[in-house]
């Protein structure tokens, strides 16, 4: 661990018990500047400050972690010292509860040292307004850590190295999109980012798109908007489509399948990269049954089952968690 991870384990809002074992087994100490370490701990405290308090809290009863985990150094001798801080901040955090579960926040989610994705969410919201998107769900983090892995022009045969134009359905936080764009920017030519729900389109998916900056001169086109499965037109030419977390409920899926089938009826499409969570194993296999309906079917490409070392990158560095079920990415084709 160096100080940006350390920085960024708090911005993803890592439990306490997990950054403590992780400083732990840190084989050199952490070194931190005083000054630096002030100004993240108010913008956690911005967000979150009830996770402000747990961190300080840890801090201060753990003794060990300021003589063995981290080192404080300081250019400003003048500056205040980090026992001092704690305390004071402590104090002042000391009757701030939990946050209420529609509390939104901004978590920073890393994939890699250069792939870091800010995403402003309700974590601990189920469902509200008759959407589940107000959250970063497993599923899409899996496809993330994925698209981070793959060689995505070799996955869809793009010998050519022509520019990809790419939908992204049920967009949800918009993270899929952010860190594909993120990744493989210079071969995207349009992006559609888009979600049945419009007022989510409008807000928190263009919020999202906002806080890291997407928009660029020089960029892919991209474009967010409401995409109702079996109602709305889906764009033209297009190369890709990605989804995750969209199999969650059986009722949809007559809907979502030939949107599907709508996406690859030309042949320029060559796929859609779908995440699934396996919550239920009748669920998957009627999933099959409506692809095969429409002309559809799908190979797993990967999966947290067989293997485990994205599994393992998933709990260490994206969940800090056990998953709650197995999840699978399927590669969807024309029959």
């Amino acid at each position: 661990m160096d100080e940006d991870l350390f920085y960024d384990r708090l911005h993803q809002r890592c439990p306490r018990e997990y950054l403590l074992k992780e400083l732990e087994t840190n084989e050199h100490a952490v070194i931190l500047n005083v000054s630096r370490f002030i100004n993240e701990m108010e913008r956690v405290q911005a967000t979150n400050a009830y996770y402000c308090k747990t961190i300080i809290k840890a801090l201060l009863d753990n003794d060990w972690i300021f003589s063995k985990a981290l080192t404080m150094a300081d250019e400003d001798e003048d500056g205040p010292e980090i026992s001092d801080y704690l305390y004071e901040k402590y104090i002042e955090l000391l009757s701030t509860g939990k946050p209420d579960p529609t509390m939104k926040e901004i978590i920073r989610y890393r994939f890699d040292g250069t792939v870091k994705i800010s995403i402003e969410e309700t974590p601990n919201l189920i469902s509200a307004a008759s959407t589940t998107g107000f959250r970063t769900w497993e599923a899409a983090l899996y496809m993330g850590d994925f698209l981070m892995h793959e060689p995505l022009l070799e996955f869809v045969n793009e010998d050519d190295k022509k520019k990809l134009n790419v939908l992204e359905i049920g967009a949800g936080t918009g993270i899929v999109s952010l860190v594909l764009l993120r990744k493989y920017c210079e071969y995207v030519s349009k992006m559609y980012v888009t979600d049945g729900d419009s007022d989510l389109v409008e807000t928190q998916l263009r919020r999202n798109f906002e806080l890291n900056n997407a928009w660029r001169e020089q960029g892919p086109d991209i474009r967010l908007q409401r995409l109702w499965w079996g109602s709305d037109r889906v764009p033209d030419e297009l190369d890709l489509v990605v989804a995750a977390d969209v199999t969650y409920d059986s009722t949809i899926f007559p809907e979502l399948c030939q949107c599907l089938a709508e996406c690859l009826a030309t042949s320029q499409c060559k796929m859609c990269l779908l995440s699934a969570t396996i919550r239920c194993d009748s669920t998957d296999e009627e999933f099959a049954r409506e692809c095969h309906k429409v002309g559809l079917k799908y190979t797993v490409v990967t999966s947290t089952e067989d293997d485990k070392n994205s599994e393992a990158r998933m709990v260490e560095n994206l969940l800090f968690k056990p998953l709650i079920a197995p999840i699978r990415i399927y590669k969807v084709v024309r029959q």
